[in-house]
């Protein structure tokens, strides 16, 4: 089975806050001494925590299968699925079950929709928030003290000032964004993308993002950044 190239960040141990305070059932955890964000796909830096964003194109069982095992060989922590394709909770369980996590937010539409899972052995978790306006969504999820949200905007959407709020450090936001900016390796700039980009420096959040790196979505045989959306985290003020 063929799948766009999922994007990983990798929050190592003591960035910004204490992940020895996740309550997990039985997985250890170690610090590092030197805590950064970073993104790659299969670099291991050590223990860290481990967070995945797939754009997965309407999830179906045997997607959820090569899921199940993507993620534990690499040691994912929590999966952010855009565009699931589901439309209630009971199309997502049974097309979007994932062994090994448990489904901790989502969102529902026929053509786009949402799912955030956590692996099974973190306990220390809630669901803070879901916010929705026509189909721009934005699932909100802490894990001890880290709060991250799984977002989505569909292309012929625009972001107004109620989507774009401020989020609590420490904090990840990772979706499709389905904008563009030059800063992030595009051609040139629309509105989404100025729109977005002026809120990520008003709120002094960082891109996670290399405008060099391969573009990772494949659909119809082609590569392209258009639908990969980038990772922001909020910077220490």
């Amino acid at each position: 089975m063929d799948l766009p190239a999922p994007n990983t960040i990798n929050i190592n141990t003591n960035t910004d806050f204490n992940i020895n305070n996740i309550n997990r059932s039985n997985t250890p955890c170690h610090s590092t001494e030197n805590g950064s964000f970073q993104t790659q796909l299969t670099r291991d830096l050590g223990p860290q925590f481990r967070i995945l964003q797939l754009k997965v194109e309407d999830i179906s069982r045997d997607k959820s299968e090569y899921l199940a095992k993507f993620p534990r060989e690499n040691n994912i922590s929590v999966l952010l699925l855009q565009e699931t394709h589901t439309t209630d909770a009971d199309q997502l369980r049974q097309r979007g079950s994932i062994s090994g996590y448990s489904i901790a937010a989502a969102t529902y539409n026929r053509s786009y929709g949402t799912s955030t899972y956590i692996r099974n052995d973190i306990i220390d978790w809630e669901h803070v928030s879901t916010y929705e306006r026509n189909n721009v969504t934005a699932a909100h999820i802490k894990i001890s003290e880290l709060s991250i949200i799984n977002v989505y905007k569909p292309t012929n959407e625009s972001w107004l000032n109620s989507d774009l709020t401020p989020i609590t450090h420490p904090g990840v936001i990772a979706g499709d964004f389905n904008s563009h900016h030059q800063f992030w390796g595009y051609d040139n700039n629309d509105p989404n993308g100025v729109t977005l980009n002026e809120w990520t420096e008003r709120e002094n959040i960082a891109l996670i993002f290399n405008a060099k790196d391969k573009g990772t979505f494949r659909s119809w045989e082609m590569a392209t950044r258009l639908q990969f959306g980038p990772m922001l985290h909020n910077k220490r003020s």
